[in-house]
C-alpha cells in the first residue's frame, strides 16, 4: 500500500505576526522567524500532501489530521502550557492531496498568556486520525522547527 507524507522543512514554517527585524546601515531590513516579541501571535503554517490506498478509502468524515505544536523551555520545570493544536478534514481522494493548516499560539496583545521568555525549540506533530477521536494511525510525521527566542 503505497504511502506519502511530504512535511519537510520547506512544509513547514513559522510566522511570527511582526517578527523581530533589523538592518544593516543602508541594507534590507530583515525579518528573523526565530526571534519573536511575545507581544504577537505566533503562527505554525503547515502544508503536506497525501496520495495512496489508504486515504482512497478511508471515508471523510469523521477524519481528519491533528496538528500539534510542542515548545520546550530552559530553565526550571518544562512549559506546561497549550496544547497547541489544530485539526482539518480528511479528503477521500487516491490523487495526490494537498493540505495547510495553521496553529496560532497568540500573543499577549491578542489577550492570549503568550509563551514565556526561555522557550528555546519548536516541534510539530501531525496524524492522520481516523475516528476524529484522537486515534492515530501508522500516517503520522513530525519535524524539528529548531530554535526559537521569544523576548518581552
Amino acid at each position: 500500500m503505497p504511502f506519502e507524507m511530504i512535511l519537510a522543512p520547506a512544509g513547514v514554517t513559522v510566522t511570527p505576526s511582526t517578527a523581530a527585524e533589523s538592518q544593516v546601515p543602508g541594507g534590507p531590513i530583515v525579518v528573523d522567524p526565530t526571534l519573536v516579541d511575545r507581544k504577537n501571535d505566533y503562527l505554525v503554517n503547515l502544508n503536506w500532501s497525501t496520495t495512496g490506498a489508504l486515504f482512497a478509502s478511508w471515508p471523510a468524515p469523521p477524519a481528519e489530521w491533528t496538528a500539534e505544536a510542542i515548545f520546550e523551555q530552559m530553565g526550571l520545570g518544562e512549559y506546561g502550557g497549550g496544547p497547541h493544536i489544530n485539526s482539518i478534514a480528511h479528503v477521500q481522494s487516491g490523487a495526490p492531496t494537498p493540505y495547510a493548516l495553521t496553529i496560532t499560539i497568540p500573543g499577549t496583545l491578542s489577550g492570549g498568556p503568550s509563551l514565556p521568555v526561555g522557550i528555546y525549540r519548536v516541534i510539530v506533530k501531525l496524524f492522520f486520525d481516523p475516528t476524529g477521536l484522537g486515534a492515530a494511525v501508522s500516517a503520522c510525521g513530525f519535524e524539528d522547527l529548531g530554535f526559537v527566542q521569544f523576548y518581552n
